[in-house]
């Protein structure tokens, strides 16, 4: 899953939890990156299911972190932090 793709599914949630939903998902993504496997797991599938979104989507996000970090649309506050921590 690409980029662009990944966009689309995230822009798909319901508007009122859409940013919620994509900050979290992309703090999962992060923590993963890290190596805090268990606790970004358990935040991307939560952001997953409460954006009523395919859990098959995390395996697709996980794949190619960098590339799902740049798919997901999160508030330029959030992405200047993971920016910095890198």
């Amino acid at each position: 899953m690409n980029s662009e793709q990944i966009y689309e599914q995230f822009n798909a949630i319901e508007e009122s939890i859409r940013m919620l939903c994509i900050d979290a998902a992309a703090a999962g993504c992060f923590l993963v990156q890290q190596g805090h496997d268990e606790a970004g797991r358990k935040l991307l599938r939560t952001a997953i299911t409460t954006g009523e979104l395919n859990v098959s989507l995390i395996a697709a996000l996980l794949d190619n972190l960098p590339e799902s970090l740049d798919g997901l649309g999160m508030h330029v506050e959030i992405k200047k932090l993971f920016k910095q921590a890198l």
